[in-house]
Formats: structure tokens, C-alpha cells, sequence
């Protein structure tokens, strides 16, 4: 099993290495880790207090781009690692798995790949996670994928 690696803080420009944890979660990069992430993601959701649509739109993107690690990573993928980090006011979400190189950006603008074509993959996947989660970005760090989407303010506390 490889080991996803952990932010060390000398990651590129990305400011997160030593922004602190609020939320996490671990576990295999299976179709039944992705159920037991999306029911933890859907409770520390619910806690930070967002918009319902925006808290919809977090909750099915994110599932969707877990999944497709799940589904489509080659070699696969043992294993994911999401954290909700927080600095200052922002706050940002990030999942990490130790599958192959893999930037969903870039394959939901352009045409489905040659390997997607044969096994006769659609591509709708990506497209929604680019529809549901427009502020996403891509790195590769060491060797893991690490996918952050920025979160919105929760709602004002009274």
C-alpha cells in the first residue's frame, strides 16, 4: 500500500502545509470509502453552516471526483485523505489520493482521452465536477493527487 504523503509546507505556492485541520477524513479508495466520505463530508458540512446549495453542490462534486478516483484511477488508487484547512477567514477543502497523475480539469475542457473512449466512458463525470465546483484546482504533489476547492462563508452567527 502506498502512503499519502502529508503537507510539509514547502509545497509550491499552494498556501496549505501549515494551515490547520478542522475536519478529516480517512479511509480506502473504494466504492464503500466513498460512501462512508460522502456521510462524513455531509455532517462537517452541515456543522460549518453553508448555503443549502452550496452545501449540495460541495457534497455531490466532491463525491463525484472521490468516485472517479475510485472508478478510473490507473494504477488504482488505495487509498484518499480529505481535510477541510482553515487560515485567517478562508477555509478550503482538499482531497488527496495516492493514484496516478490525473488532472480533472484539464480532461472535462477537452475531448475524453483515448483510454476513456475504449472503455467507453462518457466523460459526464468530469463535466459535473467542473459545473458543481468551478473554483477547482489540481497539483501533484510527491506522489499524490491533491484537489482543493475553496468553501464559501457559512451563514452569520447571531
Amino acid at each position: 500500500m502506498r502512503k499519502i504523503p502529508a503537507l510539509s509546507g514547502a509545497e509550491e505556492s499552494w498556501p496549505s502545509g501549515l494551515a490547520p485541520v478542522c475536519w478529516q477524513f480517512l479511509g480506502e479508495a473504494s466504492l464503500s470509502g466513498c460512501r462512508q466520505m460522502r456521510t462524513a463530508l455531509a455532517e462537517a458540512l452541515q456543522v460549518l453552516e453553508l448555503a443549502d446549495d452550496a452545501r449540495q453542490a460541495l457534497l455531490l462534486g466532491v463525491t463525484e471526483l472521490a468516485t472517479n478516483v475510485v472508478c478510473h484511477s490507473s494504477p488504482p488508487a488505495d487509498r484518499f485523505c480529505m481535510v477541510i484547512r482553515q487560515r485567517g477567514g478562508r477555509r478550503w477543502l482538499e482531497l488527496r489520493d495516492d493514484g496516478a497523475p490525473f488532472d480533472p480539469i484539464l480532461h472535462s475542457l477537452g475531448e475524453r482521452s483515448a483510454l476513456g473512449r475504449a472503455l467507453g466512458c462518457s466523460g459526464y463525470g468530469l463535466q459535473l465536477v467542473a459545473h458543481l465546483l468551478p473554483a477547482l484546482s489540481y497539483r501533484r504533489l510527491a506522489e499524490a493527487n491533491c484537489y482543493r476547492v475553496p468553501l464559501p462563508a457559512g451563514r452569520a452567527q447571531h
